[in-house]
């Protein structure tokens, strides 16, 4: 193959890879569900508010901000 054909394959390669790159559907990543979306009905928070009390404040805190033991 000759210096010729090595370029024009390249450049069609290249073209193609450009003209693919702007007809691809563009995907985003979708954000994750909190707590504050209303995933959780009110009875559920309460019953996790009551085992984090229960198991979880000694140590990360009652602010959740974490402490000597553990993080936030």
């Amino acid at each position: 193959m000759n210096r010729f054909a090595r370029r024009a394959i390249v450049g069609v390669a290249a073209v193609a890879t450009m003209v693919g790159m702007l007809t691809l559907p563009r995907v985003s990543a979708q954000t994750p569900a909190a707590a504050w979306d209303g995933i959780y009905s009110e009875a559920q928070a309460t019953r996790g508010a009551r085992v984090y009390q229960q198991y979880c404040v000694f140590c990360h805190g009652k602010d959740l901000a974490g402490g000597n033991l553990a993080p936030a």
